[in-house]
């Protein structure tokens, strides 16, 4: 960690600079008098004597001070500090830079703030922004205030340049975070002025497990976006930053890929100690994520420097000033703050005041004894400054360092304007105060703070903030600390009787803080009652702002004002909101185990099962999500059976096929239009069950296949026989895949666009709906009627969307087909390559473990087909020590916690294996190894991995039956109807959509032709496959085209077979299958070395 500190400083002097002749023994206690002209002597210090300056002269005096240096960020003493940070922001800004932190710490009023400004000109003049965002003492708890504000004040920025420039930023925050945007515009209000109001569909709050980190990757695009143009974001009062928005900052920080931006923090170096949460963050950016950090350690001013200082602000040369500078320095100790603040109070009570006369500055000794001797803190000073404001004024400042870090005129305004109807009865401090500033004009009390320099305007209308913590922390003791519980409990008090419905959603935050911190005076049961309502609306609203960890704060604090048992009595629907929520919010930590005691609690003592559904359903969610899937099945069922919806658990094939008439009979009689046209489900009860249905479908398909589709049809017919709901759409395409499953694909294919229709009519959910949909029909059913590359978008969507609404499982293994469908259909390698790895670390950060696995497998073929055989992938994988029945140790450890056989898991990564093999020339095993994954195609519809088996399978099958040494007639004849079944399969898939199939389907019927000595129209055949691979860039197939074409040639004997390995090496190259090229290279060279042996 690279620190910067100030030049070291060096001894006071001890001569008193004095100019002017003796001063007359009456005037004995002025001992100091500074000159300000040099060239006038010592009469000019005795005409002195005889002058005694007015009050009035005093106060006008006040504007002899030079505060210049304030107002225009001038700094001393701090060359270094300036060239750290400069350099940092050079740094950043180039094309190679890697992320790094800046962090600007010390103790308050060292000029950390004015320092961090020195950043705005320099990122200005590279047509970049400058923005700041402010945390306060741990009493507010607006969601990510400082941050919203920082992103706030960048949109304001950014809307007064040119329209260029403004359609540029918004263009990059579209095209970066895309649907994402109502995740950030329900964080950040603003944006919407930038970017206009997302559409209805796209405005949700993320709500699953995860959901916080989910929120971290669509802020990081957000903030990578808006980097298009410099920025500089910095944190101050990162001493009082909460966990959510450290988190944040650092997920920000550690973006490798965005070299715009300039990230500051400030904090006060005193207050940080070694379990603080920022120094927690600081120790895992530098330990864990190696990002370097520049800490800029600004401590007091050199006693050179404060000397300078203090001659500027008294307009005195500064050999004439060290006197002074002594006496203060002694105090202030080179604080830049301490040290104006004492300039201005020595002047205001005339302990230093000036001789209009001489020109000179006169110090009196008694008056220093008897006001400033003892004085040893700023706090001291500040208080005192304040204090000398009139009374409404002080009353102002008070309100204000009560209610937050920022000045609100409308909220100060109803404090102010409508204080008097507050009931006479109230004896808080607060109806003492009120009654006094009843009528103050508002306007005139904070134009005379402004004018103080107490508060200062910010750049947005109706809001000041104070213009440094000590002052606010100086309007907070105006009242002892005793009474402040007392102020803030009836400032809440009084907000929520004078704030209308809309008002106090809007300061929901405030109001609950000022009951939060006076909790203790709240003691009534009605009071705490209503607090606990409170806390509720609260955390909904933070919620909303995927603001968790407040979330979760507002909702504990709202139980503990509750008595447990007494309040599921007496406060029944209030509690059981609590805990409903809290159990939401928890599972969005992935603080599963205070979830599960909140349904615990909720099981206890609720009234009925029905008000124990929200939370049993979140239980069987959760299950899901810790891959206890038979949990989450068994617990599905149970709340099925209590809701009267049963299913039964061990599915035959007979109920199976009884339902499945069934449907299909519903389906000839009732028109597309008519289903989607149902009216909506009313019945809160069904509406629970198609929930629960809903939750079950996932591990059903996994762990249970043959319970899967009778979930589906209990979802269909209770749409058909109770109404329409969002649910609806999965409740189509769950049978849409049952009917693929068994061959239907024309029922399963209008399933499918069923569902797509309910998307569309539920238009306000469908973002919740999107990812399970498309995972469904365009994953295992669209297929048989649509070409991959569109299918392959909606996977990407699907998983965009899954992401970005908090839906982590089904945005999974949207990622999870898309990528694996790019391999299945032979696209290339090098380009998959790196898409893969990255897909599996995002699964293994989400802790998707299961897809992890099963995507795992598809990255070893990809690695050993690329000659990767070195890749720890490979090496500690599980792929190529696969047998019929394991997977990896870890896997298999989890199957077995989870008592589960994934057969999916099994089929897959089978296939994958009889891929491999089969390119590596290992017939005999890949054919075990496609006899293993047969089962696919009876649980995975019209799914692209279905498709491949299939394809492989027969090539395999084929390729044993062109053996030479291959044995009975019988096997033959076994290894040829396979080839023929699955040749029928690829045609029947093929009708609607040949693009997908023809080119497999061309190279078995080569393949077939060959076996039956049909050399000529065997050729005609692979030359057909070819085109079509190559025309649908699917190279994986037109390599094994001109391999088989080449194989065929030399085994008739005909010409042209060296051109057609040339070739099959070349596209194997291209594909990336370069241990197959390789293998294939060395194989000619043998053919060629034969002959001369």
């Amino acid at each position: 960690m690279d620190t910067i500190t100030n030049s070291d400083s060096y001894g006071a002097t001890t001569t008193d600079h004095v100019k002017g002749a003796a001063v007359n023994q009456q005037r004995n206690k002025m001992d100091m008098t500074i000159c300000i002209d040099p060239n006038r002597g010592s009469e000019d210090a005795d005409d002195m004597s005889s002058s005694r300056l007015s009050k009035a002269t005093l106060l006008r005096g006040n504007h002899a001070l030079n505060f210049q240096f304030l107002r225009e960020g001038t700094l001393y003493d701090r060359d270094h500090q300036v060239e750290a940070l400069t350099g940092a922001l050079h740094r950043r800004l180039r094309p190679d830079s890697t992320p790094e932190f800046v962090l600007i710490a010390g103790i308050t009023g060292s000029g950390k703030t004015v320092l961090a400004r020195k950043l705005k000109q320099p990122v200005q003049d590279k047509d970049g922004v400058f923005v700041m965002g402010k945390f306060d003492r741990p009493k507010q708890s607006q969601p990510f205030a400082p941050l919203v504000a920082a992103m706030t004040e960048f949109v304001r920025l950014v809307l007064k340049k040119s329209n260029d420039v403004v359609d540029e930023i918004s263009a990059e925050i579209v095209s970066q975070v895309g649907n994402d945007i109502g995740v950030l515009t329900v964080l950040v209000p603003a944006l919407e002025d930038l970017v206009g109001r997302p559409a209805e569909g796209s405005l949700f709050t993320l709500k699953s497990v995860d959901a916080a980190v989910r929120l971290k990757e669509i802020f990081v695009k957000f903030v990578k976006a808006i980097c298009i143009r410099p920025l500089v974001l910095v944190m101050d009062d990162l001493q009082w930053a909460d966990s959510g928005s450290l988190e944040l900052l650092e997920a920000i920080v550690c973006d490798k890929e965005n070299h715009g931006l300039v990230v500051v923090g400030i904090c006060r170096s005193n207050e940080v100690f070694y379990t603080h949460d920022l120094a927690v963050m600081l120790r895992r950016l530098e330990d864990e994520k190696h990002i370097p950090i520049q800490t800029i350690d600004v401590k007091g001013l050199s006693i050179r420097a404060a000397n300078s200082l203090i001659a500027s602000v008294l307009r005195s040369p500064e050999q004439d000033c060290f006197g002074v500078t002594n006496i203060i320095y002694r105090k202030t100790k080179g604080n830049v703050l301490f040290t104006v603040e004492f300039l201005k109070a020595l002047f205001e009570d005339s302990v230093l005041k000036k001789d209009p006369v001489s020109r000179t500055w006169l110090w009196d000794d008694d008056l220093w004894a008897a006001k400033f001797e003892q004085a040893d803190s700023i706090l001291h000073l500040t208080l005192r400054r304040i204090q000398r404001l009139p009374y409404e004024c002080q009353s102002l400042l008070l309100y204000a360092a009560c209610l937050g870090t920022e000045l609100d005129e409308d909220l100060l305004s109803k404090v102010f304007v409508d204080s008097l109807t507050v009931g006479a009865e109230e004896k808080s401090v607060l109806y003492d105060i009120a009654e006094s500033v009843a009528h103050v004009d508002l306007d005139r009390a904070i134009e005379r703070c402004a004018a103080e320099g107490v508060i200062i305007k910010e750049s947005h209308a109706c809001t000041y903030r104070f213009s440094h913590d000590q002052l606010k922390e100086a309007a907070y003791n105006l009242v002892p600390q005793s009474e402040l519980p007392s102020l803030h409990v009836s400032l809440g008090r009084f907000l929520c009787e004078i704030l209308s419905r809309d008002e106090l959603e809007k300061y929901i935050f405030v109001v609950v803080d000022q009951m939060r911190i006076g909790m203790d005076r709240v003691c009534s049961d009605f009071e705490r009652s209503r607090l606990a309502s409170l806390c509720l609306v609260a955390g909904r609203k933070a919620m909303t702002s995927s603001d968790f960890n407040t979330t979760l704060k507002f909702l504990e604090l709202g139980i503990s004002l509750l008595d447990l048992r007494q309040s599921w009595r007496d406060e029944y629907e209030l509690t059981l909101s609590l805990y409903n929520t809290i159990a939401q919010a928890t599972c969005c930590l992935g603080r599963i185990d205070i979830a599960d005691k909140a349904v615990a609690t909720v099981i206890e003592y609720a009234r009925t099962f029905h008000d124990t559904v929200h939370c049993l359903m979140l239980q069987i969610y959760t299950y899901g999500t810790r891959m206890r899937l038979n949990d989450s099945i068994d617990l599905g069922l149970d709340v099925l059976e209590r809701l009267d919806e049963p299913i039964p658990r061990n599915a035959k094939t007979q109920q199976f096929a009884i339902e499945l008439l069934k449907v299909k009979r519903i389906l000839k009689k009732k028109p597309d239009t008519a289903i989607a046209g149902l009216p909506d489900m009313t019945d809160p009860v069904k509406l629970s069950v198609m929930g629960v249905l809903n939750l079950l479908i996932a591990p059903c398909f996994i762990a249970r296949p043959k319970l899967f589709p009778l979930v589906a049809f209990k979802l269909f017919k209770l749409t058909l026989n109770h109404g329409a709901s969002a649910v609806s759409s999965m409740a189509c395409a769950g049978v849409g895949i049952a009917m693929a499953n068994v061959g239907d694909h024309d029922t399963a294919y209008r399933l499918g666009q069923l569902a797509l229709m309910f998307i569309g009519r539920y238009n306000s959910v469908r973002n919740d709906w999107i990812p399970r949909v498309y995972v469904a029909h365009y994953g295992l059913v669209a297929l048989s009627k649509e070409r991959i590359g569109p299918v392959l978008q909606k996977l990407a969507h699907a998983h965009q969307v899954g992401m970005q609404c908090g839906d982590v499982e089904m945005g999974t293994i949207g990622l999870h087909m898309c990528r694996k469908y790019s391999w299945n259909v032979g696209y290339s390698l090098i380009e998959l390559e790196p898409k893969m790895k990255a897909a599996l670390d995002q699964m293994k950060a989400q802790n998707q473990l299961l897809w992890y696995e099963m995507t795992h497998t598809c990255y070893e073929a990809i690695l050993i087909l690329m000659d990767r055989t070195n890749n720890p992938a490979v090496t500690n994988g599980c792929l190529m020590t696969f047998e019929n029945e394991k997977g990896s140790d870890r896997f298999n450890e989890i199957l077995q916690t989870a008592n589960l056989e994934i057969e999916i898991y099994l089929c897959e990564a089978a296939a994958h294996k009889m891929v491999v093999l089969y390119h590596l020339g290992e017939y005999g095993k890949a054919l075990e190894m496609a006899k293993r994954s047969r089962n696919a195609r009876k649980i995975l519809g019209t799914s692209m991995v279905v498709s491949y088996q299939v394809a492989y399978d027969a090539f395999t099958c084929m390729a044993v039956l062109r053996q030479r040494n291959t044995s009975s007639p019988i096997q033959k004849k076994r290894l040829l109807v396979q080839a023929r079944n699955c040749l029928a399969y690829l045609k029947k898939m093929a009708v609607s959509v040949p693009e997908n199939y023809l080119h497999s389907i061309r190279l078995i019927e080569a393949e077939i032709l060959a076996y039956q000595r049909k050399p000529q129209q065997a050729v005609a055949m692979y030359v057909k496959s070819q085109e079509l691979a190559r025309e649908h860039a699917f190279l994986g197939v037109l390599a094994i085209a001109f391999d088989r074409e080449a194989f065929a040639r030399k085994e008739f004997g005909m010409e042209g077979q060296m051109e057609c390995y040339q070739k099959a090496i070349g596209c194997y190259e291209e594909w990336g299958a370069f241990a197959k090229s390789s293998k294939m290279k060395q194989s000619v060279e043998r053919d060629h070395s034969t002959p001369s042996n």
